[in-house]
């Protein structure tokens, strides 16, 4: 290949598909733990899937052997958290829980993106050959505070996105139109029906260039646009001109819903669920203003009209999630402790 076609392809390439595959990546979803569970495996499975190891729906890494029976949640409560002392490789974590080597080492791969496991060198006499993985501090509760260490530092660089992002636009924007009326109501929440679900990772994020390069750069960061648009343009999604022309660009300005479908060019439902997205990270905010005919109609802008004040919101709800999580993980440790002090009955099979 060519050096100009070499250096085209270069530039071309997504800016957050860069980093290894054993970077951190963690979904963060504020969720209550439950508490009142007594049983490890069905709180693994649920706290497995509220950090993006196993999927909501369908369990890519259980091999149709169910949630509960599936490689990550035996691995993790089976052997990991119930033999804290030991150190574990896929081979021998794949006989343990009788699952194919491929799936346990690509549930330990997940483990070790979120900090959970360590490599280890001690190996017992007769273990089977690999790399061997141990739980950090033999406590999921303590090896939690890496994840939120890294989840603090990955909010960091996401605020210091949006400053510079905000920084670049501000000298852009128009006077937001003079509204001679005032909100009818006012909700200063996030959408009340979606989860707060955010995507904190330790890829490179930039600093300088184009504001819309920014801006693509910070909706990939946070999760609003996926890592795969199907061959289409990250600038030319519903949800980024929303997002940029309307939002970003509009400043303190309120936005009608007929204004940012304007703006978006989608559909009627496509467009709520992009802004039930955008409130649900708590980017927007939200109030009722009368129409011509004095009924009142929803109206939306970022929180203060500033995307850095806005993201302040965000970093807070974040934290208060990475709390919540601490207290799961705590509670599974308490319950698979419970568990092992516990005599097994001859004969008896784990589950």
């Amino acid at each position: 290949m060519d050096e100009p076609t070499r250096l085209t392809r270069k530039r071309s390439s997504p800016p957050l598909r860069v980093q290894g595959p054993m970077g951190f990546e963690l979904r963060l979803e504020r969720a209550a733990p439950p508490l009142s569970s007594d049983d490890p495996r069905a709180v693994a499975l649920a706290f497995l899937r509220k950090v993006g190891v196993v999927s909501a729906g369908f369990d890519p890494l259980g091999g149709g052997s169910g949630g509960e029976g599936s490689a990550p949640v035996r691995g993790l409560v089976e052997c990991l958290l119930l033999e804290p002392g030991r150190s574990f490789s896929a081979a021998e974590l794949a006989k343990a829980v009788d699952a194919p080597v491929g799936q346990v080492y690509r549930a330990l791969l997940k483990f070790e993106s979120l900090d959970w496991v360590v490599q280890a060198d001690e190996a017992s006499k007769g273990s089977l050959p690999g790399k061997r993985y141990r739980l950090r501090f033999g406590r999921l509760q303590d090896a939690w505070r890496f994840t939120e260490l890294a989840a603090g530092l990955a909010l960091e660089r996401y605020g210091g996105l949006a400053k510079a992002l905000e920084a670049r636009v501000a000298p852009h924007r128009e006077k937001p139109p003079a509204r001679p009326t005032v909100p009818v109501t006012g909700d200063a929440g996030g959408a009340r029906g979606d989860a707060f679900v955010m995507r904190l990772a330790d890829y490179p994020l930039p600093r300088d260039g184009q504001p819309k390069d920014l801006a693509v750069a910070f909706l990939q960061a946070v999760g609003v646009i996926p890592g795969r648009t199907g061959g289409r343009k990250p600038t030319a999604l519903p949800v980024f001109r929303a997002f940029y022309s309307a939002f970003l660009m509009g400043g303190e300005r309120w936005w009608s819903f007929e204004e940012l479908q304007k703006h978006a060019g989608s559909t009627r439902p496509t467009l709520l669920k992009h802004i039930r997205r955008l409130e649900s990270l708590d980017l927007l905010e939200r109030a009722a203003f009368p129409d011509e005919f004095g009924f009142p109609r929803r109206h939306w802008r970022l929180r203060h009209g500033s995307l850095a004040r806005a993201f302040e919101f965000t970093d807070a709800r974040a934290r208060l999630a990475l709390d919540s999580m601490a207290r799961w993980a705590e509670h599974l440790d308490k319950l698979v402790a419970g568990e092992g002090e516990q005599p097994r009955k001859a004969g008896a099979k784990s589950k």
